[in-house]
């Protein structure tokens, strides 16, 4: 039996030390962590939703006239005044963090492709973007004039 136990209590509170030391350093880094990451989120579904806004306007603006699809890169713009949107002249637009580009490309003589690109960044070494996708077609252009068709024929089917 070992008669010299000097320093046991000592190498005890050292261990237990290093242990709540662990605890509460992994502790707060799944704390700070978790708010990096509910930042990211919401600044995801911020971004996804500009991206959104970016379509829906593209649509108001198509709807308005197939002719202000204009190819190449754009910014968004409201005009309170008329309650409708419209490209701006500068090639994006900014809200806060964030920057939305709306760029519309010409596949064919009657189809358009949109790509609404947002993007941010908290951290310089770590940038985020949100893209969304979609396809305009002239369709009035391809199957005639719809405010005035024609019959090819007609058939009477009884009762």
């Amino acid at each position: 039996m070992l008669k010299n136990n000097k320093g046991q209590s000592i190498l005890e509170i050292l261990i237990a030390g290093g242990i709540a030391l662990l605890a509460i350093s992994a502790g707060s880094m799944l704390f700070f962590g978790s708010q990096a990451t509910f930042l990211d989120q919401k600044n995801y579904l911020t971004g996804s939703g500009l991206a959104s806004e970016c379509i829906e306007a593209s649509k108001a603006i198509f709807n308005r006239d197939w002719n202000e699809l204009i190819a190449g890169d754009h910014g968004l713009f409201y005009n309170s005044t008329f309650k409708s949107w419209s490209y701006a002249s500068s090639s994006s637009d900014t809200t806060g963090i964030f920057t939305r580009v709306a760029t519309v490309s010409t596949i064919a003589s009657s189809t358009k492709d949109l790509k609404c690109t947002v993007s941010w960044s908290i951290d310089p070494d770590r940038p985020q973007k949100v893209d969304m996708y979609y396809r305009f077609s002239n369709w009035m252009g391809l199957y005639g004039d719809w405010y005035n068709p024609r019959t090819l024929g007609a058939i009477d089917l009884g009762a």
